[in-house]
């Protein structure tokens, strides 16, 4: 499975039509690293900076490459 399917897992519709980048509505921090499929990748820690979101915390997988 490709790294980028496991943050889309838990995406709803909603989250798909948001129009402010992510960085504006959530503080980001990294976590540490993982391999996945033999490649490095960045753990990241969302969390929500306004009220009202879908999720105040997200976790995003991201290829270091």
């Amino acid at each position: 499975m490709h790294a980028g399917l496991y943050f889309m897992k838990g995406v709803s519709y909603k989250d798909m039509m948001e129009e402010q980048p992510l960085l504006d509505m959530y503080k980001a921090t990294l976590e540490g690293t993982e391999i996945i499929n033999g490649r490095k990748h960045h753990v990241l820690l969302l969390e929500a900076k306004i009220t009202g979101l879908s999720y105040p915390k997200r976790r995003a997988w991201v290829d270091a490459e």
